[in-house]
C-alpha cells in the first residue's frame, strides 16, 4: 500500500470518527457525564489508534531526557 493510499485510509477514519463526536457526547451527557469527562474518553478511544500507527511505522516510543523534561513540563506544571 502507498503512502498516499494510507494517506487517504487514515483521513477518511478521521473524519468518520471526527463526525460522530457529537452523538457520543450527547449520549455521554445524558448518561450524567460532563466535558472534562468526554474529553478524557475522547483520547482514551485514540489512544489505541495512535499506537498502532507509531508500531506500525516502525517508529519508537523511547524519549530522550529533553523530551522526558518537557512532557513532564507540560502534563504536570502546564507550563508551555
Amino acid at each position: 500500500m502507498s503512502t498516499k493510499q494510507q494517506g487517504i485510509i487514515f483521513t477518511m477514519i478521521a473524519t468518520i470518527l471526527f463526525g460522530i463526536t457529537p452523538a457520543i457526547g450527547k449520549l455521554t451527557y445524558t448518561m450524567g457525564n460532563n466535558g472534562v469527562q468526554l474529553a478524557f474518553l475522547r483520547h482514551l478511544f485514540v489512544l489505541p489508534l495512535f499506537l498502532f500507527i507509531v508500531l506500525y511505522q516502525g517508529q519508537s516510543l523511547k524519549l530522550n531526557r529533553q523530551q522526558y523534561r518537557d512532557v513532564l513540563k507540560v502534563g504536570f506544571l502546564e507550563i508551555h
